[in-house]
């Protein structure tokens, strides 16, 4: 086996059609000093027997199968497990570019980066044709930031996107700063949120190297349940208990961008929901109570979009 610099974490839940691919294609990277933890969130399909036939072809898998948790379990219990200087978490049916985790690591390495984000485009179901909303940031210059520069800039120019495989962690800041998964649907916000309030600084690379496929019976494309708008609720106020608990002037300016961010994820999740009835006026309530959280653009644009549905 070789070297292992890099875990790259990886959880399923019935692959069965993914999960051959997937080993394929990231066991092709032109870097090879790495580790590939796979955690099998309690499948009832063949995945995990095709996993096994992968074990005797490749001894830098780490194959870990668990009883249904949820994805943010899964990645916790496979972080438990990573023995690699960085760290990367890729979903199953995606993938990067052949030569990303050498330039992850790379660049994480030169410039002793806490964190190293870059760009990401959308495919249809195949891999054929690129869709649109690709992951780039608008005024945001290739570079080293301190980490609430960073932070502060993305929100600005509306160019923060919280899912964990835009980023690359050095494993020793993420196991210091005790940062976790919640068992939620959209973990990757708050997870994002508080690595990058805790890390020293980013570096963000302008490029492309991750490829995200547009799944069919995704989660985040199937009608909203209460438990999604719960989740939703629960980033906002976690995003409140982050400003709430924080003295610095200019964190407290960030984190108001970040709270109108949250706040409009909960607006959707309820007003694109058949429940709308139900959460309306508790959010109302919730956002007049709290409008001091955000600048006065955001609590009128928030408003404004509230009043639109």
């Amino acid at each position: 086996m070789n070297e292992t610099n890099i875990s790259v974490i990886t959880c399923f839940y019935n692959a069965e059609d993914f999960i051959g691919e997937f080993i394929e294609h990231i066991e092709e990277q032109s870097y090879q000093e790495f580790e590939l933890i796979l955690v099998n969130d309690g499948s009832t399909d063949h995945g995990g027997e095709i996993v096994d036939r992968y074990l005797k072809r490749f001894d830098n898998i780490k194959y870990i199968s668990q009883s249904n948790k949820g994805q943010g379990e899964a990645r916790n219990e496979g972080f438990r497990h990573a023995k690699g200087k960085y760290l990367y978490y890729l979903d199953v049916d995606d993938r990067i570019k052949p030569d990303a985790l050498g330039k992850m690591i790379s660049i994480a390495e030169s410039c002793n980066a806490d964190i190293v984000t870059f760009n990401s485009i959308n495919y249809d179901y195949d891999f054929i044709e690129e869709q649109k909303s690709p992951y780039k940031k608008s005024k945001v210059n290739r570079g080293i930031y301190d980490a609430l520069t960073f932070l502060d800039t993305s929100l600005r120019n509306q160019s923060l996107y919280t899912p964990v495989w835009l980023y690359f962690y050095r494993h020793d800041f993420l196991k210091n700063s005790g940062v976790l998964f919640l068992p939620i649907v959209h973990e990757d916000c708050i997870y994002t949120i508080h690595s990058l309030l805790n890390a020293n600084n980013v570096y963000y690379l302008d490029e492309v190297l991750h490829e995200r496929r547009i799944a069919i019976g995704s989660i985040m494309h199937k009608e909203i349940s209460e438990w999604r708008i719960d989740c939703a609720i629960k980033v906002m106020t976690d995003a409140e208990e982050l400003y709430n608990n924080s003295y610095d002037k200019h964190i407290k300016s960030v984190l108001k961008r970040w709270n109108y961010l949250c706040s409009t994820l909960a607006v959707s999740a309820v007003e694109d929901s058949k429940y709308r009835k139900k959460y309306r006026k508790q959010m109302l309530v919730y956002f007049l109570k709290h409008a001091y959280m955000m600048d006065f653009k955001c609590s009128v644009r928030l408003l404004m979009l509230f009043l639109k549905k």
